[in-house]
């Protein structure tokens, strides 16, 4: 029996129905938890670091393309609300992320998954935690290029 958010509902598991007839490199978000899109960056060096949140792939691009990758040339970016498909899309044309690589982030639904290809180092974790008693899930992505 599907439950007003479109899930079937299996005992206390909600399992969220398949998408099917989909061109590969589709992006389609399969979460449940709906989050306001972020990209935090943490740029560092030895000596100081920057801390910024951008709310869209606009604002974080005019940043980045500005920062002085030779002083600081350790980034760490996470994106919160990979629900937003449009701007993960955005993101992934900015830093030429392939659509499949794409797809492969925004199913969080699926197993761990690393690949090495001819430009990129990807892996794709799940991070499994308690937190007040209940069971957590979350979805670490590692995209390495410039190999």
């Amino acid at each position: 029996m599907k439950n007003r958010n479109g899930l079937i509902n299996i005992g206390n598991i909600d399992v969220i129905n398949r998408v099917r007839n989909l061109v590969p490199g589709s992006l389609v978000y399969k979460g449940v938890k709906k989050e306001l899109f972020s990209i935090e960056v943490i740029s560092y060096n030895q000596d100081n670091f920057i801390l910024k949140e951008f709310m869209t792939v606009k604002d974080f691009g005019a940043f980045y393309d500005q920062l002085d990758r030779t002083d600081y040339a350790n980034i760490w970016i996470n994106v919160t609300g990979l629900n937003a498909i449009e701007e993960v899309d955005h993101l992934g044309v900015y830093f030429d992320i392939p659509k499949l690589i794409l797809e492969q982030v925004v199913n969080i639904t699926k197993h761990s998954m690393f690949k090495v290809g001819p430009k990129y180092i990807f892996n794709d974790l799940q991070m499994i935690y308690l937190l007040d008693a209940s069971v957590e899930v979350e979805n670490i992505t590692i995209y390495k290029t410039e190999l």
